[in-house]
C-alpha cells in the first residue's frame, strides 16, 4: 500500500455524521470515513444503497476474512470500498484493519477491534508522517493521565494495554512486505531516511516489550483494585496489604516497572482511588448534619484509613530487601528512596482537613456538656444560667455551619476555612466565660469534697485550655482547704493515739473504747482523702496540685 500509519482510536477526533442506524460498528465507520475524506452525508446513502458495495462491509464485519478494507473516491466524487488497496490511488484513501481474523459482533466496541488510518498517494510522504507519528508515540513515556489529579490506577492499567496495542501494529506495518521493499529501496539509494528509519525501528521493538511487560506486571494488580473499589469503606485497609504486596512483587521482577516515576505515578492514583472512596463514605455535604458521635466515628475511621494507607507503604518499603532476597538470582535491593511527599501529599491534605473536622467535632460535644451543668450554691442559679446561655449560642452557630452546602472535605476550600477559623474564635470566646463562670463557683464552694462534685459537673470542659489557664489559682485555695483538714485530721489521730495509751492501762474499758475511736479517725481520714483521691481518678487538676497532694497524704 502506498503509506499507511495506524492510529490509536482514542487519540483521534473526527465531525460526527447525520447518518442514522441501529449498527454502532456501521455508525463508526461512516463518521470517520467521511470525516478524514471531507465528504459529505449524500456519498455514503449512496455507497450504501449499492448493494455489491454494502456486502463488502458486511462481509469485513460479519466474517473472519477479509481483514482489511480500503475507502476512497473515485475521480467522479463516488465514495468507493473495496478488501484491497487502490491502484493508482491519487488522493487519500482510509483503511480499517483487524487486530485478528475473526468476526466482529454488533455488540462489540469496533475501536477495541480494529486499527484505522489515512493511506497517502505519496509512498514519501506517508514514510515522513509515519515516522513523525512513530517518534511522537515513542516519546509518551508516561501516561497523559500522569497529569490528572483525579487519575485512577487503572487508566494507568490501560494506557500500557493500548500502548502494546498500538506499538504491535506499528510493528505490524514495519514487518509487511511493502514497507520491507521501501526498506530496501532506501538501502539502495543510500537514502537519508534509512538511518532514521532504523533507529525508530529499534525504538519501537524496546517500546513494545517495555509495554508488554508493564502490561503483564500490572494484570494481577488489577483485580485487587477492584475489589478496594466495591469493598466497604469500613473493610478497605485489609485490601491495603495485598497492593503492596503485588507492587513489591512486581518492583522486583520487572525492570521496568522499577522506576521511581512510575511507582510514584502508579501510587498516587490509588491515593486518588482511596480519597474517592472516603468521600462516597462521608458525603461531603452531608457530612457534618448527623449526629455528632456519628460523624465523629466516621472521621475517626477515614482518618485511620489514609493512615493505615501511609503505614503500609512504609512497612513494605521497609520489606523490599526481604523480596530480593526470594529471587532466583539474587541481587542489590533497589528501594524506594523517594520521597513520601511526591506520593502522599494529596493523602496528607485531606488528613489536614479531617484532623481539622475532627478536633471541631469534639469541641461541639463538649460544648454539648453545657446542657448538663447545674451549679448548686448561693449563686448556683445565676451561674447555671450564664452557661445555660452559652450553650445556647454555641447551638445556633454551630447549626449555622453544619447547614453549609459546600464541600467541607475540599482541602482547597476556602469557605471551610474561613467558617471553621471563625467558630474557633467563638470558641475561644466560650472558653474566657466558662473559665470565669467557673472560677466563681470553685471559690464558693466550702470545702474540698464540694470543690470535686463541681470539677465532676464540669467534666472534661476543665481540660481546655482557656479554662484550665482560668482555673489553676482556684486549686491553690483547693490546697489551702486540704492543708486545714490535713491539720485536723493530725489533731484527731494525736488525741486518740494519747487516748488509746490511757486506755491501755485499764484493760476491761480498752476494748469498747478502743473500737469506736478507731471507728471515727476511720471516718475522719475517709473523709478527708474521699476529694483527694476522686480528683486523682479524674486527673483534672494540675500536675502543680497532685504533687500537693502527694506530699499531705505522706
Amino acid at each position: 500500500m502506498p503509506g499507511t500509519c495506524f492510529i490509536n482510536a482514542d487519540k483521534v477526533e473526527f465531525q460526527m455524521s447525520n447518518i442514522e442506524s441501529d449498527d454502532k460498528r456501521i455508525v463508526f465507520i461512516t463518521n470517520y470515513v467521511l470525516s478524514s475524506l471531507k465528504a459529505k452525508d449524500e456519498k455514503w446513502t449512496k455507497l450504501w444503497n449499492t448493494e455489491t458495495l454494502k456486502n463488502t462491509i458486511n462481509e469485513f464485519l460479519d466474517k473472519p476474512e477479509p481483514r482489511k478494507i480500503f475507502f476512497s473516491l473515485s475521480p467522479a466524487g463516488l465514495l468507493l470500498v473495496q478488501p484491497e488497496c487502490f491502484t493508482n490511488l491519487k488522493t487519500k484513501a482510509c483503511l480499517f484493519f483487524k487486530r485478528s481474523a475473526k468476526a466482529i459482533s454488533k455488540d462489540t466496541n469496533l475501536k477495541d477491534q480494529v486499527f484505522f488510518c489515512d493511506v497517502s498517494p505519496n509512498a514519501l510522504q506517508a514514510f515522513v508522517i509515519f515516522l513523525e507519528n512513530v517518534y511522537k508515540l515513542l516519546l509518551e513515556e508516561h501516561s497523559k493521565t500522569s497529569v490528572d489529579t483525579e487519575a485512577l490506577p487503572v487508566t494507568e492499567i490501560e494506557y500500557w494495554k493500548v500502548r502494546a496495542s498500538d506499538l504491535d501494529g506499528i510493528c505490524l506495518q514495519i514487518s509487511s512486505e511493502n514497507v520491507q521493499k521501501m526498506i530496501q529501496l532506501l538501502e539502495t539509494h543510500n537514502s537519508c531516511y534509512l538511518t532514521p528509519f532504523k533507529d525508530m525501528y529499534k525504538a519501537v521493538v524496546y517500546a513494545l516489550m517495555e509495554a508488554n511487560n508493564m502490561t503483564m506486571f500490572l494484570k494481577p494488580l488489577k483485580p485487587v483494585l477492584e475489589d478496594m473499589e466495591s469493598t466497604e469503606f469500613e473493610q478497605l485497609s485489609v485490601q491495603f496489604g495485598k497492593l503492596y504486596h503485588l507492587i513489591c512483587l512486581s518492583w522486583v521482577n520487572s525492570e521496568y516497572f522499577r522506576i521511581p516515576g512510575r511507582l510514584v505515578t502508579f501510587l498516587r492514583k490509588v491515593a486518588n482511588l482511596i480519597i474517592i472512596q472516603l468521600r462516597n463514605y462521608l458525603d461531603p455535604t452531608e457530612v457534618l448534619k448527623g449526629e455528632l458521635e456519628e460523624v465523629f466515628g466516621h472521621i475517626t475511621l477515614g482518618i485511620k484509613m489514609l493512615r493505615s494507607f501511609k503505614k503500609q507503604f512504609e512497612f513494605y518499603r521497609k520489606k523490599l530487601p526481604e523480596y530480593f532476597s526470594k529471587l532466583e538470582n539474587p541481587q542489590e535491593p533497589v528501594h524506594w528512596e523517594f520521597s513520601e511527599t511526591l506520593v502522599f501529599g494529596k493523602v496528607d491534605k485531606y488528613l489536614e482537613r479531617l484532623d481539622s473536622i475532627q478536633r471541631l467535632l469534639e469541641d461541639a460535644m463538649e460544648f454539648e456538656k453545657l446542657d448538663r451543668v447545674v451549679i448548686g450554691g448561693l449563686l448556683g442559679e445565676g451561674l447555671s444560667a450564664k452557661v445555660q446561655e452559652i450553650f445556647e449560642e454555641f447551638g445556633v452557630i454551630f447549626k449555622v455551619f453544619s447547614q453549609r452546602n459546600y464541600d467541607c472535605l475540599d482541602p482547597e476550600s476556602k469557605e471551610f476555612l474561613s467558617d471553621y477559623h471563625s467558630i474557633l474564635g467563638r470558641m475561644d470566646e466560650y472558653d474566657q466565660r466558662l473559665g470565669g463562670i467557673f472560677c466563681r463557683a470553685l471559690s464558693e464552694c466550702p470545702t474540698p469534697w464540694h470543690a470535686y462534685k463541681l470539677l465532676t459537673i464540669m467534666s472534661s470542659l476543665g481540660n481546655r485550655k482557656r479554662i484550665k489557664e482560668q482555673l489553676e489559682p482556684c486549686y491553690t485555695k483547693i490546697l489551702q482547704d486540704l492543708d486545714s483538714e490535713v491539720s485536723a485530721v493530725r489533731g484527731i489521730v494525736t488525741t486518740h493515739e494519747e487516748l488509746a495509751e490511757q486506755l491501755a492501762k485499764v484493760p476491761k474499758l480498752h476494748t469498747a473504747i478502743a473500737s469506736s475511736s478507731v471507728e471515727f479517725i476511720y471516718l475522719s481520714v475517709h473523709n478527708f482523702f474521699r476529694p483527694i483521691l476522686a480528683i486523682q481518678e479524674d486527673s483534672r487538676p494540675t500536675a502543680l496540685v497532685l504533687t500537693q497532694i502527694e506530699i499531705l497524704r505522706r
